[in-house]
């Protein structure tokens, strides 16, 4: 699934909050959501926050528990889609124009 249709599968999900409502997340899981947002593997995760990949994994459950999604690609689309943590960068196109 790419990122564009994971956001359009998120936009008719809910997500247990409306728009401007308090994250369902803790600060941690909303940090944890961060990087995954970002492509992070649950060991390198654990490596930037100083915890274990254990942790982690029990952190992504909550996540797609809260979040109601089943994925990694689901949960970033509906946690970006309800403003909980910032969209991803998109890649720098390095190729020069013809």
């Amino acid at each position: 699934m790419s990122l564009e249709e994971a956001l359009d599968e998120a936009r008719t999900v809910s997500v247990g909050a409306s728009p401007g409502a308090a994250s369902p997340l803790t600060r941690r899981e909303r940090e944890v959501l961060q990087l995954l947002v970002a492509g992070k593997t649950d060991r390198a995760i654990a490596e930037e926050l100083f915890i274990g990949t254990r942790t982690v994994e029990s952190h992504v459950a909550h996540i797609f528990e809260k979040l109601g999604v089943h994925s990694r690609a689901a949960a970033a689309a509906a946690a970006v889609a309800a403003g909980y943590v910032d969209p991803p960068n998109p890649p720098v196109d390095s190729t020069p124009d013809p």
